[in-house]
């Protein structure tokens, strides 16, 4: 039976109106969820060994909130990592997004540039419109 946990962190800085931000601010959240599993292993002396799946999702949003959301000009950064440990072996997979532009209710909306992380440095993946979240042209 596998073991599976969850924990989040935020941080949320800037102008509020009642609970909710408005005006400009920045959110920063970390996000961690793995799961353990017991598994049969014959080179193991006890018969089982445990091997472990965790993700830690970390994100940035900066710029103009409407309740909470982003909302206008802005930008987000995140970066994660995958990790598979079993036994002494870990196997860790990272990844970095960013996007600088407009946003409406938390989604890349209007001109903005996606870029992707790889070999020690961010790439223009693509530059252009995006409409509820999704780009609307081709990648680069």
């Amino acid at each position: 039976i596998p073991n599976q946990q969850a924990y989040e962190k935020t941080t949320m800085s800037g102008n509020w109106k009642g609970t909710k931000l408005n005006g400009q601010g920045s959110i920063y959240t970390e996000f961690t969820d793995y799961t353990e599993t017991e598994m049969e292993d014959n080179h193991n002396t006890s018969g089982y060994s445990w091997e472990r799946v965790e993700k830690l999702t970390v994100s940035e949003s900066k710029g103009n909130f409407i309740n909470s959301k982003l909302d206008g000009y802005g930008n987000y950064e995140t970066y994660w990592k995958l990790g598979l440990m079993r036994i002494d072996k870990e196997e860790p997979f990272k990844g970095k997004e960013k996007y600088v532009g407009y946003f409406k209710n938390n989604l890349y909306h209007g001109k903005g540039k996606l870029y992707l992380w790889s070999n020690g440095a961010y790439y223009l993946k693509y530059e252009g419109e995006f409409r509820n979240g999704e780009y609307t042209g081709s990648i680069k």
